[in-house]
């Protein structure tokens, strides 16, 4: 994900937002843990609905990693409001090497593409990934990218989606 050198990240004191749209159904909502439903919250380990749960970064501030055991986000704290997520990954190497921040998002148990056609599991257009790493309230997504459905693999008995 490119982002300007300039711009400063810190999960860990903004949160994460993230929403995965199919272009070609009107910009269907996927998978939403955006200001619309419940970001990924800010906050160390011990900061979620379990003690665990939260972020934790590296001592040169370049990976951050944010883990959840609980299923679930605050503020509600209602089961199953974390979709599935079970932990999500920001490195950030811009200042030592120049390459874009790379992203990573693990689920468990999520339902990405079956709403849309359950029974061939694939979207109808280019898959949209919106990404705000500045703050979980308002603002603009800092990066938006639209990935051609020939750079996106459903693996795994449809249980992997991985997009390049």
């Amino acid at each position: 994900m490119a982002v300007p050198a300039p711009i400063a990240i810190d999960p860990r004191a903004d949160g994460v937002q993230l929403l995965l749209e199919d272009e070609g159904r009107n910009f269907t909502s996927l998978f939403d843990l955006s200001a619309i439903t419940l970001p990924v919250p800010s906050g160390g380990p011990g900061s979620g609905c379990m003690p665990k749960d939260g972020w934790a970064v590296n001592g040169s501030l370049t990976a951050y990693k944010y883990r959840n055991f609980s299923g679930a986000l605050p503020p509600t704290c209602a089961p199953g409001s974390a979709q599935g997520l079970t932990s999500f990954f920001v490195t950030d190497t811009r200042a030592r090497n120049g390459k874009p921040i790379a992203l990573s998002v693990r689920t468990k148990g999520s339902t990405i593409l079956a709403p849309l056609v359950p029974s061939i599991g694939v979207a109808f257009g280019e898959l949209r990934l919106s990404i705000n790493l500045q703050g979980t309230v308002g603002g603009l997504p800092c990066a938006i990218k639209s990935m051609p459905l020939p750079n996106c693999k459903l693996t795994g008995a449809g249980r992997k989606l991985t997009c390049r």
